[in-house]
């Protein structure tokens, strides 16, 4: 019995450790399987990672540049020509201006690109808007201006829903500031996000149907969600948010401070694959991520594939073993089964892991035929494995070079003939099976059988699409700034840590004549002026602790030696390790606009002296008016006192001395008037060589013996519309003025001369007009006057003579006398260098009539009926006295409607009414208008301290009109009130 089973027993211990070893050898393979899935996903999920890693990079940097063109917009549209036009603005509130800057800043909204541009006053008023909107500014928009103008720079905001325009706004402020360095105004560029931001969110290197980027802040305990979404049809902005309980969601996590690579769900709640990173400078986080799903079916399908084969193993495993139980007599023929067997085991692993590399893959025999290759080569390439097995390799590979388009020729003879590697090539395309091109770098080398024979060539490449295109946009934002520097006016420069120029733009040549090469090298200072070589301590304190300047204007000089004033800023450099590198900064050239500063300034200087000069006048021409009705009634009462005193009554000498004084007053009123342009002239046309020939006698009198007098006439000069007198009146006053600045013997010299301005003379001169003029020269070789006295020197009162030399009028009178002829006078005068007087009078054609002056006559009374209206009570009352006395019937009125009352309700006739001409109802020409309506062909005299308004214009009397000067005697007024009775 033992013998009948003991054959039995060595096939049942055979086969049962054959299916052990077959169960352990499928667990060993399924497990084997499993662990490369895990490893293929792993591969997968850094792999993406970078890519995501790389475009939120690229995306960030792309963002961060945008935020600081908006800055340097901010910057340079808040200065330069807005700046100065905001200014003009403010101070000046012309419409024209405000049109000019408002073209200004649409040239800028539309050139670069804003929805908006608003000028808006530090307290929120709104200046400018380029866009219809309300009237005042959005709680955002005053919100960043108030930052704006607590630090004084420019300053962006945050995204925002505008009420006014119903649009998502991003904003850029900049303060706008005066001279003083004080903010005066806020410039507001508003930004369409739509249009740069969120196509830059939403635009990839490569198209990719799975992956997005947006931007996301916190918001309270939401996370809201900034930019347009690719998988969620909802606008921007529109607080679609997740709460932070959301913990999984990717931008949920960047709020919470997670960065980096993360597997995560999205706002579909999806499974996605993410890259969080946060903006520096700003609250935003952005989040870049692709669906997760999707990635994992390329590993899926190798995993498969590999069980696949492994349950193909497992089933020969089986087999082989089924057939060494049937047949074990065929050891041999099993022994090679089993060995053919392995080399396939081998093979497929070899595939498996070839399959597995994340770059192409070709591997060829001995005569360049195509053996093996992977699903990326098959990507690549366009081919199927199964259709490029047998093919030559150059078919299947077809490379070109990237600048020249030509065929690369393959070194795969080189590799199969001399055994070795052939390095990487970095500028070849290859050219799929569609005909699509891609770059790649490619490496070569030979296959080595066990005897170490070569039995091919393996190629491996690598997609370089995504590298080329990163590269391809950093140099296009290189260029892009590049572009920019070379594009501003102003010099663009940069120094290192001995302020030595590094970098200077090619502006440089246009400001300082000199290259860029020419400049290299150099320290800043040797190219300022001698006299500014050495900086202020200011400055030398501000670069030795390397913090930035701003608006500091140096004088530099040009290469062909002429000098430009030039206003720096500048802001120091620092390495990573805070190590200082030197200054980077811009320089403008100003010297035009300091020059047209300078030019303004002496214009506004005249033109104060103009208006200060006119304001005195009507000063002294108010005070002389009123002064004048006082010493009327002063001089009359004393005139009347005087004819009813004795000679020897004891008060006689006292009235006499109060007449005289007040006689003496009246003169110095008419020099005030003569100062104020209204005093009463008989102006005519003068022949001023005749004229000034005839006074030669007088003024060398007044000069004296030791004063030498040289009369220098033009001959043929023109014709002048003056009062000869007048002509007396200002060269005496400029003689005596002379005479007193002559120590010992000197000379005056007076001449004449014809002048012809045009309008380029006149410009920079206040109260010059073209035309012709003749100008009278006097100019004398005295101790001269300094500038200090010069401005001051017509103003009333004025004098730099002793006390008791001088009244101070002289010069002002001579002011007066020339400015009431529609002339010009200037002075050129320095210390020990005498001083030059220039009188410009208008050049005179028409004749003008001169008015005849009563004579006075001691009998001059009469009977008729006059009327008086003269608001000034006393000389009313004065007024009245005389003529009663002289026998006429008065009728007094106080103000010009009591005269009109009067006029209406007297029965008798009026044969003359005197009036004052200025009064406080109606002047005194629109009152005899009135009283002529009542009483056609009455008879009028005016009386005035002076003559400005209704009697002179420009101190000339018109024909026809009767006038007595304040004050006037009793003779006088008399011998007037009779003269104009008596006229027919």
């Amino acid at each position: 019995m033992n013998i009948a089973h003991a054959p039995k027993m060595p096939v049942l211990g055979r086969s049962w450790f054959q299916g052990t070893m077959a169960c352990l050898a499928v667990l060993v393979f399924v497990m084997g399987g499993y662990w490369f899935i895990h490893v293929r996903e792993e591969a997968t999920k850094r792999e993406h990672y970078e890519h995501l890693a790389t475009i939120a990079r690229l995306k960030t940097d792309q963002l961060r540049a945008w935020r600081q063109e908006r800055l340097a917009d901010a910057r340079m549209n808040a200065s330069g020509m807005a700046r100065r036009l905001t200014l003009e603005l403010l101070h000046t509130n012309n419409p024209a201006v405000l049109a000019q800057l408002t073209e200004r800043l649409r040239f800028f909204q539309e050139n670069e690109g804003y929805h908006n541009m608003i000028l808006a006053t530090p307290d929120g008023r709104i200046l400018v808007s380029l866009q219809d909107r309300n009237a005042t500014l959005e709680a955002e928009e005053k919100m960043l201006m108030t930052e704006a103008l607590s630090t004084s720079q420019p300053i962006l905001g945050d995204f925002y829903h505008c009420r006014s325009c119903e649009m998502i706004h991003f904003d850029a402020a900049s303060p706008v500031v005066d001279d003083a360095n004080r903010v005066v105004a806020v410039l507001i560029l508003v930004v369409d996000p739509a249009r740069d931001v969120f196509p830059l969110m939403q635009t990839w290197p490569m198209p990719h149907a799975d992956a997005e980027s947006y931007l996301a802040r916190r918001e309270g305990d939401r996370v809201l969600l900034l930019s347009p979404l690719r998988h969620l049809a909802s606008p921007s902005l529109n607080f679609t948010s997740l709460a932070l309980s959301t913990v999984d969601n990717s931008a949920v996590r960047a709020v919470l401070g997670e960065s980096g690579g993360a597997l995560g769900m999205d706002y579909r709640n999806v499974p996605v694959l993410s890259d969080i990173r946060a903006v520096s400078g700003t609250p935003w986080y952005m989040i870049t991520e692709m669906d997760y799903e999707p990635l994992l079916t390329q590993a899926r399908i190798q995993g498969g594939s590999l069980l696949f084969m492994l349950a193909m193993v497992i089933t020969m495993t089986i087999v082989l073993a089924r057939l060494d139980s049937v047949s074990r007599r065929k050891n041999l023929s099993e022994a090679l089964l089993e060995a053919q067997c392995a080399r396939n085991r081998s093979q497929e692993e070899i595939r498996a892991t070839l399959y597995a590399i994340g770059a192409g893959v070709i591997a060829t025999d001995g005569s360049g035929l195509v053996n093996r290759m992977n699903m990326e080569a098959e990507r690549l390439c366009g081919w199927r494995e199964e259709e490029a097995l047998g093919q030559p390799l150059v078919a299947v590979f077809h490379a070109l070079d990237d600048t020249t388009n030509n065929p690369v020729p393959l070194p795969i003879s080189q590799v199969l003939a001399a055994g070795e590697s052939v390095g990487v090539s970095q500028h070849i395309l290859l050219v799929d099976r569609n005909g699509q091109r891609r770059p790649v770098t490619d490496s070569w080398s030979p296959i080595r059988d066990e005897h170490g024979e070569i039995s091919g060539v393996v190629l491996i490449f690598r997609d370089q699409t995504n590298k080329k295109a990163m590269e391809r946009a950093q140099f296009e934002i290189g260029k892009r700034y590049s572009d920019l520097i070379e594009s501003v006016n102003d010099l663009i420069w940069e120094t290192d840590t001995q302020h030595r120029f590094i970098f200077v733009s090619r502006r440089v040549e246009d400001m300082l004549g000199y290259r860029s090469e020419e400049i290299m090298g150099r320290p800043w200072d040797a190219f300022l002026c001698p006299e500014e070589s050495q900086p202020d301590e200011g400055l030398t304190y501000t670069i030795a602790n390397h913090q930035p300047f701003r608006m500091i204007c140096h004088t530099w000089m040009r290469k062909d030696g002429n000098r430009g004033i030039y206003e720096s800023s500048a802001t120091a450099t620092f390495d990573q390790q805070g190590r200082f590198l030197g200054y980077r900064g811009i320089s403008r050239d100003i010297t035009d606009r300091r020059q047209a500063e300078e030019e303004q300034h002496k214009l506004q200087e005249q033109l104060l002296q103009a208006q200060k000069m006119d304001t005195i006048g009507r000063l002294a021409g108010g005070v002389a008016h009123d002064f004048n009705n006082m010493l009327t009634v002063i001089c009359n009462y004393a005139e009347m006192s005087l004819s009813e005193v004795e000679e020897a009554h004891p008060l006689r000498k006292r009235l006499a001395a109060i007449h005289k004084a007040a006689l003496h007053s009246a003169d110095l009123t008419r020099q005030l008037l003569a100062f104020a342009r209204k005093q009463v002239t008989v102006p005519q046309i003068l022949d001023l060589n005749e004229t000034i020939t005839g006074m030669l006698k007088m003024l060398r009198r007044l000069i004296g013996e030791n004063i030498e007098l040289q009369w220098k006439p033009t001959p043929e000069i023109w014709p002048v519309k003056m009062d000869p007198t007048q002509v007396g009146q200002v060269l005496a006053n400029l003689a005596v003025n002379a005479r007193d600045a002559i120590a010992g013997t000197g000379h005056l010299v007076i001449a004449t001369e014809n002048l012809t301005v045009d309008q380029a003379y006149c410009a920079g001169r206040i109260n010059f007009s073209p035309g012709d003029y003749v100008e009278i020269t006097v100019s004398d070789s005295g101790c001269g006057m300094t500038g200090e006295v010069i401005n001051h020197i017509f103003e009333p009162f004025f004098t730099t003579k002793g006390e008791g030399q001088g009244t101070g009028l002289g010069l002002s009178t001579v002011h007066g006398i020339v400015y009431q002829n529609e002339g010009i006078i200037h002075v050129y005068s320095e210390p020990g260098q005498g001083t030059t007087f220039r009188i410009y009078l208008p050049r005179g054609e028409i004749e003008a009539e001169v008015a005849r002056l009563p004579q006075s006559d001691d009998s001059a009374s009469g009977s008729e009926t006059l009327m008086i209206v003269e608001d000034e009570i006393t000389i009313l009352e004065l007024s009245t006295t005389i003529l009663e006395n002289k026998g006429y019937t008065i009728l007094a009125a106080s103000t010009p409607h009591e005269a009109l009352d009067l006029v209406r309700t007297f029965q008798g006739v009026i044969h003359l009414v005197i009036t004052d001409v200025i009064m406080p109802q109606m002047n005194g020409r629109d009152l005899l208008d009135q009283i002529n309506r009542l009483h056609p062909g009455i008879k009028s005299l005016y009386m005035s301290g002076y003559t400005a308004d209704i009697i002179a214009q420009q101190g000339v009397i018109e024909a026809g009109l009767q006038f007595i000067e304040k004050p006037f005697s009793v003779k006088g007024l008399c011998a007037k009130v009779r003269e104009v009775l008596d006229t027919a």
